[in-house]
């Protein structure tokens, strides 16, 4: 599974076809959203709001999965950004427990 979409197959009971969904995992913002429910157009595609589908809807797997494998240029990776907020924090924390630990060891000496 991609850490960025899901891609379902559903059926549309008023049309009568299977239909493809792509559902983005992490949430994106208002400006990111709007740039890709234009790239969904490229591939026939639109978002939907109607009942349990919440996605982006396509005729094809293959619309579906192209528009999906365009993801990445347009949404970062979450477990990218976040392991590397985590070393920074784990860093600076190791910083700073090692300053409180020092002026401790000052204090209690005294």
């Amino acid at each position: 599974m991609s850490e960025i979409y899901t891609i379902t197959e559903q059926y549309h009971e008023q049309k009568e076809i299977y239909i493809w969904v792509v559902r983005i995992v992490p949430k994106v913002d208002k400006e990111t959203f709007y740039e890709l429910r234009s790239l969904a157009k490229d591939w026939d595609g639109y978002y939907s709001t109607y009942r349990g589908v919440n996605g982006f809807v396509f005729q094809t797997e293959q619309d579906a999965q192209s528009f999906a494998d365009s993801l990445s240029d347009y949404i970062e990776i979450p477990g990218e950004e976040i392991s590397e907020l985590k070393i920074e924090e784990s860093v600076t924390n190791k910083r700073k427990n090692k300053k409180t630990n020092v002026s401790k060891e000052k204090t209690t000496k005294k």
